[in-house]
């Protein structure tokens, strides 16, 4: 799985992964305290997603990943500038 760019200045973060189809996949962002916040996401390609982080304040975040089938779950921290 990977993450770009890390840290984000930019409209969106691209999320790759290789082995599941990314339009099978969940996700949900949360800040550095825990809140779940409301996410947009759309697929690019068949293992490439795309994130909107344009009207986030500048921090942490985590966004999680689930892909029931596969059994894929991950949490992963990025940085908003």
């Amino acid at each position: 799985m990977q993450l770009y760019p890390n840290p984000s200045i930019e409209e969106w973060i691209n999320v790759r992964v290789e082995s599941v189809s990314a339009d099978k996949i969940e996700v949900a962002m949360h800040n550095i305290i825990g809140n779940k916040l409301p996410v947009e996401s759309e697929v690019v390609s068949e293992h490439v997603l795309r994130v909107r982080v344009k009207d986030l304040a500048a921090g942490y975040y985590f966004l999680a990943l689930k892909e029931s089938d596969s059994g894929l779950r991950g949490t992963y921290k990025f940085v908003k500038k």
